[in-house]
Parts: structure tokens; sequence; C-alpha cells
């Protein structure tokens, strides 16, 4: 799937949907490393739910970001993955870079007190 991504099969794509699957982190940094390339800059919602994406793989998936992966972004779901604290973290860094982004989805992903301070520290800098 990555590769298809890499090619440039899926440019047009808006809307990608990979809810349920077992990408966790590997899976995840290589889409992200294909993100990176801008491909699937048309993408306007990502969904991720249940998917086994820790530290690692939202390390990778912040990266993208802050290249300038997905920045039409308007929809990202991450509902009920192993997120964390620290992946919440290394997310917040990026989130400066979904000026487009008007709802986010984070449900049952063990993100504690230190995550949320990330995260609030993040929405104040605008």
């Amino acid at each position: 799937f990555a590769e298809a991504i890499y090619k440039g099969v899926l440019n047009n794509l808006e809307i990608l949907n990979l809810c349920d699957n077992k990408i966790g982190n590997e899976g995840m940094k290589a889409f992200s490393e294909a993100l990176s390339m801008e491909a699937l800059n048309k993408l306007k919602n990502l969904e991720l739910t249940r998917n086994e994406i820790g530290k690692e793989g939202m390390k990778a998936f912040a990266e993208a970001l802050s290249e300038g992966a997905l920045n039409n972004l308007t929809n990202l779901d991450f509902n009920y993955n192993n997120i964390g604290d620290e992946g919440m973290k290394v997310f917040d860094e990026a989130l400066g870079a979904l000026n487009n982004l008007k709802s986010l989805n984070l449900n049952e992903n063990e993100i504690g007190d230190k995550g949320m301070k990330s995260f609030a520290e993040a929405i104040s800098m605008g």
C-alpha cells in the first residue's frame, strides 16, 4: 500500500479509511514516509481507528506532518490506538502544521495528564 502511495497512484484521494487493521508502529512509519514525499496531499479525511499505533508510529507521522504532508486534512481519527503520553507529546509538536484541521478524534489512547498538558500547550500556541 505504501508503495502505491509512493508511485502517486492515489494522488486524487480525499478520504482514506484504514480502520480496524493492524498497522502498528512499523506500518505507520512506512505510511508516514510515503506521506512525506507529498503523496496524498488532497486527502481531507484520514481514519486510523484501532490500528495499534503507539509512540514510534506517532513520531513518524508527526515528522511527515512537519515536512508539509497532509496540509489539506480536515478530519483525523486516531481512536483506540496506543498513543499514550509520549506519543501525544511528539504529535503535539506537529499540530501547527494541520492548519485546516476541523475534527480530531483521540478516544481510548491512554493519554494521561502529561499528554493532555502537552496538548493544551500546543493548542494554546495557535
